[in-house]
């Protein structure tokens, strides 16, 4: 009944029916990574971020087991529209982690950490792994993963945009937050 769907660093990840089931990696050295991620996870669920967190311990947590496809693998095959969608709703999760001072650290390669559901023509993006989160006064969610849509082939003019990027690390503010979102939605990409 229980399938291996990933093996990482840290940990090993089963599906058993509607659940992932994450294992701490025996060879690893990190410390309390899973009691970490539960911790971030029982904080971010309230906000709709990540997958729904049922049970956690220092050896194992259980989560919802996330259906979908990776964010690249979506975008080759995806509609404009689709991919506008997805990117709201990306730059809105980072946003609220932003304001909430955690740092994921991998928005700038999300490849495997932003899975797409789609479902009845409604998508769903849901935030994966989140062991190696942590507190910090300045995140970089946003910036992140602006630049991550930039390294995607994203044709933008990258002063302009550095320029936006920078003013939004100084201050934070919803009006820097918005022309920073605004930039990718209103090219045709």
């Amino acid at each position: 009944l229980s399938m291996k769907i990933s093996t990482g660093k840290r940990g090993k990840v089963h599906k058993f029916l509607n659940f992932a089931v994450k294992v701490k990696n025996k060879e690893s050295k990190a410390v309390r990574r899973l009691v970490n991620e539960a911790a971030w996870l029982k904080k971010l669920n309230k906000y709709g971020i990540g997958p729904r967190l049922y049970y956690s311990s220092d050896r194992f947590i259980i989560t919802q087991y996330v259906k979908g496809e990776a964010i690249l693998d979506f975008f080759k095959k995806c509609s404009f529209l689709e991919k506008i969608e997805v990117i709201k709703q990306v730059f809105t999760q980072c946003r609220i982690m932003d304001k909430l001072h955690v740092d994921k650290l991998e928005m700038h390669r999300p490849l495997k950490h932003v899975i797409i559901n789609k479902k009845n023509n409604k998508l769903k993006v849901i935030m994966i792994d989140f062991e190696r989160c942590k507190y910090s006064k300045s995140p970089k969610n946003v910036t992140q993963f602006a630049q991550f849509l930039i390294s995607c082939s994203f044709k933008v003019s990258k002063g302009a945009l550095i320029k936006i990027l920078k003013q939004y690390k100084k201050d934070f503010s919803d009006l820097s937050y918005n022309k920073i979102v605004n930039f990718f939605l209103s090219k045709n990409h």
